[in-house]
């Protein structure tokens, strides 16, 4: 039978080339990808795509500059290039769409619906399954790579004790000061710590706050997801 989508994926960036290969063969697409242009035509030839997502002006990757060299019979494949977030789109040929990177997935499906003329109603519920079969088998509360106002976080775990933060503090900004020099001296008294009675409701108070995320966070956290997604194969 053959699979809804053939999808070639020519991203530069590995984290995000390996995440959506995973999910999207998940969704049941036939997925390959490559780290660079030069197996380009190989690729082609071989898999005879419907869709090609290439990192649009990347410094190894041009999606822009190689997809007016691809040879297009009957309409495919259709070209989706990246583009860095709040960037705008670039002149390119009237089958080129734009996405902006780190790729939401739901925007992703939305664009292969409209490319392939499925129901993107039925690409996003299964979606949303593997999200929840996912979560649950890892015990994290709700996942994703891209944090997208669009796309509830994939990958926010609220278990870890790791992001301890403190609510705020009825002292004095130079006190603050004061004892936070006095930390760095090592003069802090052995008294100053946290009770566990304390730590539990700081930790309780955490989990019920919406977390904030750097981009090193995410990173593990989408490979935690990408590693879950490998655990439940089949």
């Amino acid at each position: 039978m053959r699979p809804m989508v053939r999808l070639l994926l020519v991203i530069e960036d590995y984290g995000e080339r390996m995440y959506l290969q995973t999910v999207l063969k998940k969704l049941g697409m036939d997925v390959d990808s490559i780290p660079h242009p030069r197996g380009l035509s190989e690729a082609l030839l071989r898999m005879n795509p419907d869709i090609l997502l290439m990192t649009g002006t990347g410094g190894q990757v041009n999606g822009l500059e190689l997809s007016r060299g691809v040879s297009r019979r009957r309409g495919l494949p259709h070209v989706i290039l990246t583009r860095p977030t709040g960037s705008r789109p670039i002149e390119a040929p009237e089958y080129v769409r734009w996405i902006e990177s780190p790729v939401s997935t739901p925007k992703l499906l939305d664009q292969i619906s409209e490319s392939m003329k499925l129901d993107s109603e039925i690409l996003r519920d299964k979606y949303a399954k593997l999200r929840a079969k996912t979560a649950e088998s890892s015990g994290i509360r709700d996942l994703n790579y891209t944090p997208a106002d669009d796309e509830p976080s994939l990958a926010r775990s609220h278990t870890s004790s790791s992001n301890l933060s403190m609510e705020p503090s009825a002292m004095s900004s130079q006190d603050r000061a004061e004892r936070y020099s006095k930390f760095l001296k090592g003069d802090m008294p052995s008294n100053s710590g946290f009770s566990v009675k304390r730590v539990e409701e700081q930790v309780k108070e955490l989990r019920s706050q919406k977390p904030t995320e750097t981009q090193a966070e995410l990173e593990r956290q989408r490979q935690e997801f990408v590693r879950q997604l490998f655990k439940n194969k089949g």
